[in-house]
This record gives C-alpha cells, sequence and structure tokens, in this order.
C-alpha cells in the first residue's frame, strides 16, 4: 500500500496537475490503514510480554499450561486479525 501511495504521489507531482487535496486525503488514510495495523501488532506484543513475565513469577505447571495456551492463542489472534485488517479490500 505504501508504494502504491509512494508511486501515486510521484507520479502527480511530475504532471502538470501536480499533488492535490486527494492525493494528501489518500496519504493521510495510508497512514491510518498503518497505524491501525501497528496497533494490532502492538497490542499483541504486549500481552505476549505479559504472558511471558507470568511465565517467570510463578513456575507452577497449571500457570505454564495456562500461559503458553495464551501465548498461542494471542500470536494466533494477532496474525489473524492483522491479516484481516490488511486483506479486507480484497
Amino acid at each position: 500500500m505504501v508504494l502504491f501511495v509512494a508511486g501515486r504521489i510521484y507520479v502527480r507531482a511530475n504532471q502538470k496537475s501536480g499533488v492535490g487535496a486527494d492525493d494528501w486525503i489518500m496519504v493521510g488514510a495510508a497512514y491510518n490503514v498503518a497505524s491501525v495495523t501497528m496497533y494490532n501488532a502492538s497490542m499483541t506484543l504486549t500481552k505476549l510480554s505479559v504472558c511471558m513475565t507470568y511465565l517467570k513469577l510463578f513456575p507452577s505447571r497449571t500457570n505454564k499450561l495456562f500461559c503458553w495456551t495464551m501465548i498461542g492463542y494471542q500470536l494466533l489472534w494477532g496474525v489473524i486479525s492483522s491479516a484481516l485488517y490488511i486483506l479486507q479490500c480484497v
């Protein structure tokens, strides 16, 4: 997406009409999509960090099983939600 928007700006900048308001709106939309995708990744990494901390703090077998289950769930959820958001327009 970033390459396409950059290509659009480059082409428009080299045309007589120049870069217009519609192009700048597209740049803003591109940053929005990137920020939401990064937000999903950031939340997933935060939750994984908490689970990894619990593994160190509470070394019981039950807690390890729970934490590793939640780590797997969070990884799966993070990958799927990011992929769905990126590919929603397809």
